[in-house]
């Protein structure tokens, strides 16, 4: 399971996400055409991944209470 920035090689467009090794799932809203190439890759421990979700879940809380 890696943490993944992509770019499509057509379209320019950046993306990131977490990605198995048959299929991802991407984060960000850039669906372009989906021929993603992976420009760099991460595999995160356990920690890390709940470290990220945590991280995420504060961001999230913050865009809500952004008036």
């Amino acid at each position: 399971m890696n943490l993944a920035i992509n770019r499509c090689p057509t379209h320019g467009f950046w993306s990131i996400s977490v990605d198995t090794a048959t299929t991802g799932v991407r984060l960000t809203p850039s669906k372009c055409c989906g021929r993603w190439d992976t420009v760099h890759a991460w595999t995160l421990s356990a920690w890390e991944w709940r470290r990220v979700g945590e991280q995420a879940r504060i961001a999230a809380e913050a865009v809500e209470t952004t008036p």
